[in-house]
């Protein structure tokens, strides 16, 4: 069970392996065909992609399309899936470490990188499609996993374009009003500047200089965006700071020490213009700018005036306090005034540029807008996840596709499985019903006649046994492939069970049908050829035909059946026709079922008991236990009807165990009743006899009882050797050993072994009914009785003789030596309650017939016996003028008295010779039931010592060259005329019955 379901586990997981690669290898080349219109349409931030780099796309597209030829060429797997894994690896690596393959959609680059992972190792592990349910993706399935993953890398790819848009539109606009507020504070400032320069040219410098001081203090008052505000004479020294920060103190002096800002600071004079001088121009810090006005006054020199401005703070100022996360870089001829730029913590999802030119050479450009992991904008892994979603509900669509695929082909099979047989592939019984009603219907329209053939191999069992089952499958599936190819191709062919098959065609006429017949017969009995066995069997058939009646279908298989158990009896390769007596028989028997089924229930069964007799004494030795079934419109049935019937249904199996409980519970009344120690003799069948518990069956009915186990007397047929014969005396000797004697029943009638009869534990042979009923007329009968008798003598075996139903049957056993006797000649089975109504005294002073002398045993005083045999031509009084005529000549005889008796038949005769010893056989004519030359033949067979002479007359018939034939036997032949001169006839008679007197012929 383990391994069973270890293997279930293991062909699933394949299975759900080779869905999964279904889903994940188109997956990989959509998501390398998309990152390439990805890396061409979103391009990329600061050297690194949006969403993935062309390198990477191509690395994936190639995967897809490697792991795609691995699963159509599995030759090819190994390699390609390798490759797949090592060329993944390689562009994991070189998306951390260089610049082209990096993307700064990381999510999904790892995403697409672990699919293509995953796929190649998944491509090692799985294996090749095999077995009869295994799925093998067909066109739905591919265009369901092909459709599936192309919309969900699609959908993945659509949200990240239209996200990162978004943002670089929002950015742009972000960028632009950011511009737009710094150039106007910029523009303020200078403006401001140009304000200041102005309202300084319009002072008086002649006022007292505490006057000229607070003007201009009262100019420069409210310009805050100024740092540092510092007047420089025209020699560029500077004189005065109005404005002073002293975080911006030094920065001018150190501009002032260049030769380039003294150059600058001229041209500004020149020019009378306000400008503002590029940031990080002159000095290294970006955040400092210089805002240079002249100023022009007709009673002072020209001066300049010089304000120092902070850059930064000017941007700082115009941004949005709520854009949390989000970063700018502002430039000013190349020098950041603010912002930093990309590092490795953060990813870019959108970029704007903008730029704007300030006053003369001065411009400041607005590049990036950086939106790092706690930006709030959008889910960041959103696309992911609808990828990922995507992807499982493909996967999922397959399994369900799968999973229908699965129980769509189970259901085939089971359909097919239904209908047809899973050896041969023929239908089956379901299916032949089918058919038959169609051809049915279809033979009904035409008005043409249906014919069923049952045919059934035979030996199948043998073979089986002896070369194994694979063996007999071979041998059915090549005897199904033979009786296709014979049959027409209207012709249906069905299997049923084991070697049963059956034809059906329509159409066809008696003689087509038997034709056909004998060609399938002949077919299926060729040999086959088996490794080094030449295989055979034998085969039968039934036929029945619809012609003309209106038959339901299945019930012409069924009386082809019961046709071909007809032919099975018949014998080898036969074949019968369904006849109506055939299925009268068949009811029969099915009512005798039922009734036996019921009469079991009801307890209807009756127990006779018949006695069983010693020869010598008279006294009853046992009792035969015998059923009768007592049907209320049939009469008693028979034991040798009923009891095949339940031998051959299984029925026999609960019979004998209320035979055996009621036979042992009658057993202690018979010895309650003071009948002792009798013992109950009880038939058991082969069938009871070979089931597994027999023994202990035994023992539990005795137990049950509380019955002395010597009280019980089994009798076995010998059929139970044939199977198993050391089983059978190893069961026996359980039985003797426990206390239980057994004897062979029915001996000479199967199939006996003298081998195995000295070695089974009985001490009885019962001679069958069949050897009995003719013993003392047929010869061979006669010769088997006396040789079982002797044979079981020797073996110390007592010999019981069954149907003895006349006394020269009894008389004859007796003389052979038989030492029990059973038959209607000493009673017939009567009911326990009939028994136990005679009296023990009665019953154990019973007298034997009447028998004569044993042979060869002469009584001392005994009379001549003489026996007229046959219808006398004469007087009918020529028997007592015969006695007259021999008493006067009573002296020439061995006796001193004789006796004369008559018999009118053989079958008399012969009753006769087997009861007394009879000295002379006069055949006065022919018999009436039997020639005289066979009645002769029978006497010298069956009475060897019975007869010394035999006196007859010719007018029997027999001639004188028959004469030779009997040579032990002594025969006067005479004519005599139609009425005999007595005086003749008895001096013949005298003739032929002296001691030393051979017959002549005359």
């Amino acid at each position: 069970m383990p391994v069973a379901l270890g293997r279930i586990l293991e062909r699933s997981g394949h299975s759900y392996l080779r869905l999964i690669l279904l889903v994940t290898v188109p997956a990989t080349l959509w998501i390398g065909l998309f990152g390439l219109v990805g890396a061409i349409r979103l391009g990329r931030v600061d050297q690194s992609h949006l969403l993935m780099s062309v390198n990477l796309a191509s690395l994936l597209i190639c995967s897809g399309v490697m792991l795609a030829i691995a699963r159509l060429v599995p030759r090819f797997k190994v390699m390609l899936a390798l490759t797949v894994i090592l060329i993944t690896g390689f562009g994991w690596v070189s998306s951390c470490l260089w610049s082209d393959w990096q993307s700064q959609r990381l999510g999904f680059t790892e995403f697409a990188l672990v699919l293509a992972l995953l796929s190649g190792i998944m491509m090692l592990v799985v294996r090749p499609v095999g077995g009869p349910l295994a799925f093998r993706p067909g066109r739905s399935a591919l265009a369901t996993a092909l459709i599936g993953t192309f919309f969900s890398t699609g959908a993945a790819y659509v949200l990240i374009e239209r996200d990162i848009i978004q943002i670089q539109e929002r950015a742009q606009v972000q960028v632009e009003g950011l511009r737009d507020d710094v150039v106007t504070a910029v523009t303020a400032s200078v403006g401001a500047m140009e304000r200041l320069a102005a309202r300084w040219s319009t002072i008086d410098q002649s006022m007292p200089s505490v006057f000229v001081q607070q003007e201009f203090e009262s100019i420069v008052s409210g310009f805050d965006e100024f740092k540092r505000l510092t007047y420089l004479d025209p020699g560029l020294v500077p004189r005065h700071d109005m404005i002073s920060d002293p975080a911006f103190e030094g920065h001018l002096e150190t501009a002032l020490a260049l030769d380039d800002f003294r150059h600058y600071l001229e041209h500004v004079f020149e020019s009378g213009d306000v400008h503002l001088t590029p940031v990080g121009e002159f000095i290294s810090d970006p955040r400092v700018g210089f805002i240079v006005a002249a100023i022009f006054a007709g009673d002072v020199d020209e001066r300049l005036v010089v304000a120092t401005v902070n850059m930064q703070e000017l941007a700082i100022e115009r941004l949005d306090p709520g854009e949390i996360g989000c970063c700018y870089q502002i430039v000013s001829n190349g020098h950041v005034i603010h912002g930093v730029p990309l590092d490795s913590d953060k990813r870019a999802l959108a970029v704007a540029y903008d730029s704007a030119s300030m006053h003369h050479d001065s411009s400041l450009d607005f590049r990036y807008w950086y939106v790092d992991s706690s930006t709030r904008i959008e889910q960041p892994y959103l696309p992911e996840g609808i990828l990922l979603f995507g992807l499982v509900f493909t996967f999922l669509a397959n399994s369900s596709q799968r999973l229908t695929h699965v129980v769509r082909r189970r259901n085939l099979q089971l359909q097919h499985s239904a209908l047809h047989d899973s050896l041969t592939g023929l239908p089956n019984r379901r299916m032949l019903a089918q058919a038959l009603r169609r051809t049915k219907l279809q033979c009904e329209k035409d008005g043409s006649s249906l014919s069923v053939v049952f045919l059934e191999l035979d030996g199948l069992r043998l073979i089986s046994d002896s070369l194994g089952h694979e063996a007999a499958d071979t041998l059915l599936i090549e005897a199904a492939r033979r009786l296709r190819t014979e049959l027409p191709e209207t012709a249906g062919l069905a299997r049923l069970d084991s070697g049963d098959f059956v034809v059906h065609v329509a159409g066809m006429t008696q003689l087509e049908i038997e034709t056909l017949t004998r060609r399938l017969l002949a077919v299926v009995q060729e040999p086959l050829q088996v490794e080094s066995n030449q295989l055979r069997v034998t085969a039968f058939a039934g036929i029945a035909r619809s012609t003309g009646q209106q038959v339901e279908p299945m019930r012409l298989v069924r009386q082809a059946d019961m046709a071909m158990l007809k032919a099975r009896k018949s014998g080898y390769s036969a074949w019968r026709h369904y006849s109506p007596e055939l299925g009268e028989q068949v009811n029969a028997r099915l009512a005798l079922f039922n009734d036996l089924q019921t009469a079991m229930e009801k307890g209807t069964i009756q127990l006779r008991y018949q006695p069983i007799v010693n020869g010598r004494t008279g006294s009853v030795e046992c009792f035969e236990v015998l059923m009768r079934h007592p049907h209320p419109t049939l009469g008693e049935i028979s034991p040798g009807v009923f009891i095949p019937m339940a031998e051959e249904s299984g029925q026999i199996l609960p019979l004998t165990d209320w035979l055996l409980a009621r036979a042992c519970q009658d057993a202690k009344r018979l010895e309650a009743a003071g009948y002792g120690s009798i013992p109950l003799a009880i038939n058991i069948s082969p069938r009871y006899f070979q089931s597994a518990n027999f023994v202990e069956r035994i023992r539990t009915a005795l137990n049950t009882a509380d019955l002395t186990p010597s009280r019980l007397y089994l009798e076995i047929t010998e059929s139970v050797l044939l199977d198993d014969a050391p089983a059978a005396i190893s069961k026996l000797q359980h039985l003797r050993d426990m206390g239980v004697d057994a004897a062979l029943d029915d001996f000479g009638t199967g199939y006996s072994s003298l081998a195995y009869l000295r070695q089974l534990p009985i001490r009885t042979i019962k001679i069958d009914r069949t050897f009995v009923r003719n013993v003392i007329s047929e010869p061979a009968d006669a010769a088997i009785v006396r040789g079982v008798i002797a044979m079981a003598h020797h073996l110390h075996l007592k010999v019981v003789a069954e149907g003895i139903e006349s006394i020269g049957q009894f008389s004859f056993l007796q003389r052979s030596g038989c030492d029990l006797f059973q038959g209607y000649l000493f009673d017939r089975p009567r009911l326990l309650d009939d028994i136990l109504g005679v009296s023990t005294c009665e019953m154990a002073s019973r007298e034997l017939p009447r028998v004569g002398t044993p042979f060869g045993v002469r009584r001392t005083h005994r009379p001549y016996a003489i026996l007229l045999a046959g219808q006398p031509r004469w007087s009918r009084s020529l028997a007592s003028e015969l006695r007259s005529g021999l008493e006067p000549l009573a002296g020439g005889f061995a006796a001193t008295r004789f006796s004369v008796s008559e018999a009118s038949s053989g079958v008399q005769t012969l009753e006769f010779l087997a009861q007394f010893d009879v000295d002379l056989v006069i055949i006065q004519d022919c018999l009436t039931d039997m020639g005289v030359r066979s009645l002769l033949i029978k006497v010298a067979d069956v009475h060897p010592d019975l007869m010394r002479w035999v006196c007859m007359s010719p007018a029997s018939g027999l001639r004188a060259a028959d004469l030779d034939t009997f040579a032990g036997v002594d025969l006067v032949h005479r004519t005599w005329a139609m009425v005999p001169d007595v005086g003749e006839m008895v001096q013949a008679i005298v003739a032929a019955a002296r001691p030393n007197q051979g017959g002549s012929g005359q």
